[in-house]
């Protein structure tokens, strides 16, 4: 009987299996996790084990600011991303001067906006 060693599965882990992305099977499924990730502010966990050789930062919701920090948004997906960033940020301008918050910067850390964008958007 002969030995086959371990193949790496191609095949992405089912929702409720606690295994990491293999490789294999990154490369096999790129082009559709990366369709699904790409204009809405963050990155599968594929592309930041083997593309970036990074740990996944969490919760994925909280990705955008760093990737915008590393400069991976470019042309229409920058522009979104930057408009997501301003409505969270005039939500926030609102609120101080509708409610009269004292401290907006409160909210634009939870909303995780940039702050070379802040400092930016405060002196226009």
């Amino acid at each position: 009987m002969e030995h086959k060693g371990t193949v790496e599965r191609t095949d992405l882990p089912k929702p409720w299996e606690d295994e990491p992305i293999t490789r294999a099977a990154w490369e096999a499924n790129r082009q559709i996790l990366m369709n699904a990730a790409v204009g809405h502010g963050f990155r599968p966990d594929g592309w930041w084990l083997y593309e970036r050789n990074m740990t996944p930062p969490e919760p994925k919701l909280r990705q955008a600011r760093i990737l915008y920090e590393m400069g991976e948004f470019k042309g229409g997906e920058l522009a979104k991303m930057i408009g997501w960033f301003r409505d969270y940020y005039d939500v926030a301008i609102n609120a101080a001067h509708h409610w009269g918050i004292p401290d907006r910067t409160r909210y634009w850390r939870w909303e995780d906006i940039p702050p070379a964008l802040i400092e930016q958007w405060d002196r226009e």
